[in-house]
């Protein structure tokens, strides 16, 4: 069984992960650590790292061994958690070129300096406790991961290769939405330049343009709550078609919509909501509708009985 010198621990990730989640975590909570988390592009104060026990999962950054160096003296414990062997050049042997830099940059060349720092070493199976057995490493048990307790909400856009303005406009709206509410995600259909942008987002799934039935299928097998159609004053939006309305509703949820002609059809706070292009006030909307789910469910029983009715319900309206 790993020990900690200290209950004042912190976690050091290049990014949230299934290593830490499933067995680091875990293990800190079952002992009651006090943990704080880094991602490689955040550094603590030199004075942060004083009596505390640092766990690196998987990988040690170059800038973090450097900052430990100036007070290695100071630091209750340095510890190593594994779930692959990351530590042996010749394991990743066929392994794409890129990964095994990564693992040269950012695993094996740390390895003497682990040994100088007389660090410990936490293993994820017998296998590697075997391997490494000259290290004495402490073995660490997966455990289930701790699913928040409230419903995920799913917010999507959907939007093609001729929306990679509307896309970069949403950008700061969706990444501010997903901060505000836990329960949150998103999703986007996006080309290379796009899905850069948005990869970076946490509780985001970036899905490849696809073909029209391909497309029918996903809005039938995935679950959504809030669908995304805004419109920037472009010319070429000038001749867009009220079509998003039906794909939001067929897809089970509630649409948040460009004040425009377009959407004209939409019925403001009865099937829809049409929104001015105003940031803040997108944002505002998302998070209160992603809060309210018996507003959502009142929406979209309406936007369902337009669609049925259609275009009877248009009609009717004018």
């Amino acid at each position: 069984m790993a020990a900690l010198s200290t209950q004042d621990v912190i976690v050091i990730e290049e990014r949230p992960n299934p290593s830490s989640d499933f067995f680091v975590l875990p293990y800190l909570t079952l002992h009651s650590a006090n943990v704080q988390r880094y991602t490689f592009a955040q550094l603590a104060e030199p004075e942060a790292l004083v009596g505390k026990t640092l766990i690196f999962v998987r990988y040690i950054p170059a800038p973090w061994r450097q900052l430990i160096d100036t007070v290695a003296d100071k630091i209750g414990q340095i510890v190593l958690f594994i779930d692959d062997d990351v530590l042996d050049p010749a394991a990743s042997v066929g392994m794409p070129w890129r990964y095994r830099l990564k693992l040269w940059r950012l695993s094996y060349r740390a390895v003497p300096w682990l040994k100088h720092h007389a660090a410990q070493l936490w293993v994820a199976n017998s296998y590697l406790a075997q391997k490494y057995h000259h290290w004495q490493p402490h073995t660490l048990q997966a455990m289930p991961l701790a699913l928040a307790p409230q419903v995920p909400v799913t917010l999507f856009y959907h939007g093609s290769s001729s929306h990679q303005a509307e896309a970069r406009w949403l950008f700061p709206i969706v990444a501010d939405a997903l901060k505000a509410v836990p329960a949150l995600n998103f999703e986007i259909i996006a080309d290379k330049k796009i899905a850069r942008l948005y990869r970076g987002l946490q509780k985001t799934h970036v899905l490849q343009p696809m073909s029209w039935p391909s497309y029918q299928a996903l809005l039938q097998r995935q679950r959504y709550d809030i669908g995304l159609a805004p419109l920037l004053p472009l010319p070429f939006n000038q001749a867009r078609s009220v079509t998003k309305f039906f794909d939001i509703t067929q897809a089970g949820a509630v649409g948040i919509y460009a004040e425009s002609p377009i959407y004209q059809a939409v019925q403001q706070d009865k099937s829809g909501i049409r929104l001015p292009m105003q940031p803040q006030l997108w944002r505002d909307t998302i998070v209160s509708l992603a809060n309210d789910n018996q507003r959502r469910l009142q929406l979209l029983d309406t936007a369902k009985q337009q669609v049925r009715q259609w275009p009877d319900a248009v009609a009717q309206d004018d």
